[in-house]
């Protein structure tokens, strides 16, 4: 089915969008990598503008969402369709071959994007997890009273420290 004239003139808006929702995902994706390299170099001044970049990118995010979703309710308008059916699957079914197959590109691509994403986002907030594993075991050894401390060597096995802390805060 091809679109009507009108429901046609949005799709170039959409690729546009999409094309910036694209490089937008990229974008994160970089900042991602490099906060996770500037943790792991303890570049405190790298990981406080990294984060502020990744604030002002979620800026940048949420607008093109709003313009991605003003973007759809008016295809779906236009289509006869529910702004639920209005996914980019749902039209790329409506769309001439051509226009159908850029659709599709997009869409593959957005969905690798977000997949590698998530998957990003979950390796950092392991990392971060460890790090704060790391540091309360290095508190508690340094601070503790008289309470053990267990560790993990390389082999899974554990090992106590049963010995007093290194720093007593009585004295």
């Amino acid at each position: 089915m091809m679109p009507s004239a009108p429901a046609q003139d949005l799709v170039e808006p959409l690729h546009e969008a999409l094309d910036e929702e694209i490089a937008a995902l990229n974008l994160r994706r970089s900042q991602l990598a490099l906060l996770r390299e500037a943790i792991l170099a303890r570049d405190d001044e790298a990981v406080g503008r990294l984060l502020g970049q990744l604030e002002q990118a979620q800026v940048l995010q949420s607008r093109l969402e709003l313009r991605l979703q003003s973007i759809r309710e008016a295809l779906a308008e236009q289509l006869d369709l529910s702004v639920d059916a209005a996914t980019l699957s749902g039209l790329i079914g409506r769309l001439g071959p051509q226009a159908a197959r850029r659709l599709d590109l997009c869409r593959r691509q957005v969905v690798h994007l977000v997949k590698a994403l998530q998957r990003q986002h979950l390796e950092l907030a392991i990392l971060l997890h460890e790090c704060a594993r790391i540091n309360r075991l290095m508190l508690e050894q340094f601070l503790r009273g008289a309470q053990p401390v267990a560790t993990y060597g390389a082999g899974g096995h554990s090992v106590r420290h049963d010995h007093r802390g290194m720093m007593d805060m009585e004295s």
